[in-house]
């Protein structure tokens, strides 16, 4: 257990580390008295209305794990779910690519590992389709924008492809054969993902509207913040930037503490075809990390010293 503990603890020294050395180039790049300047004439009326989407931010995602709890798990002790979700907060932050979440939802459930960890990745998997899909079409806006046909070659190409081999492995009983070897029909983990044959559609719509919510809730959050540092673009176009920011996230692997770094650097890059200044580009995101990330891990600590 010793031995545990303090592997963990060199791999959040090693996140903390990339974090801080990510940081520190940014702010070099951006310049500090751009950024300190920005703060200092931050709109608290529109920031207050960011800080009030949270905690609803939060019920949404507290209603889409009950749902999995209760469908999946046969969990329906509100309490315990809620444990289980900030308990899940916590762990992720501090853990390479959120690995830690997996784990520690199950600490308050007290359920089936896998089975908590596999019912987490669908909650995860929900949220990231909703961000790469409106996330593309927002990349494609851009190029068209921009005028670079060959990436907007390159990118139709691309999905043409993907598409291709999508539906000629469904055409194919290539996966069929794949489920009904051996050696995979005995494989825990298919067994576990066979369980989910049995839902209905109504079970998936329901885990796709949460996750669109929750997905237009970070949008609108994520642009009152923008516009309380005092971006002059429209929602429409605020939204669209979120889109872009978020997908440029979504498609680096989560290295770092709590992402810090990586969605600072996708927020920079993109706010360059928009009215934002590298500096607010900057600030949005350390206070969407401050108020959405770190404040509900830091609640969720006081969970896992109470249930372990």
């Amino acid at each position: 257990m010793k031995k545990l503990f303090e592997n963990k603890s060199v791999l959040v020294s090693i996140k903390l580390l990339i974090s801080g050395l990510l940081i520190y180039l940014i702010i070099d790049y951006v310049d500090s008295k751009n950024i300190l300047t920005n703060l200092k004439s931050i709109n608290l009326i529109y920031f207050s209305f960011a800080l009030l989407l949270v905690p609803l931010n939060i019920f949404v995602q507290f209603r889409k794990w009950y749902l999995i709890s209760d469908k999946v798990l046969q969990i329906k002790n509100s309490k315990i779910i809620k444990h289980s979700l900030y308990q899940g907060f916590s762990a992720g932050i501090v853990t390479p690519f959120r690995a830690g979440e997996y784990l520690a939802r199950n600490i308050a459930l007290k359920s089936n590992t896998s089975k908590v960890a596999l019912a987490t990745f669908v909650d995860k998997i929900f949220n990231m389709f909703i961000i790469l899909v409106v996330g593309f079409i927002a990349l494609i806006l851009l190029f068209i924008k921009i005028k670079n046909t060959t990436l907007i070659s390159g990118t139709l190409v691309f999905s043409t492809i993907i598409t291709f081999i999508s539906i000629l492995l469904a055409k194919t009983k290539l996966i069929t054969k794949l489920i009904n070897h051996k050696y995979i029909k005995s494989n825990r983990l298919v067994i576990l993902i066979g369980e989910y044959k049995s839902f209905n559609l109504k079970f998936y719509v329901k885990l796709l509207l949460y996750s669109g919510l929750h997905y237009f809730l970070i949008l609108i959050q994520y642009s009152f913040i923008l516009i309380s540092l005092n971006t002059h673009d429209s929602f429409l176009k605020l939204f669209w930037f979120v889109s872009l920011l978020l997908f440029g996230k979504t498609i680096i692997p989560p290295f770092t503490f709590g992402e810090l770094g990586i969605r600072e650097a996708s927020s920079i890059f993109f706010s360059k075809y928009f009215l934002i200044t590298k500096a607010i580009a900057f600030n949005s995101t350390v206070i969407v990390f401050l108020i959405n990330l770190l404040l509900p891990a830091l609640w969720g600590m006081l969970y896992l010293y109470k249930d372990e």
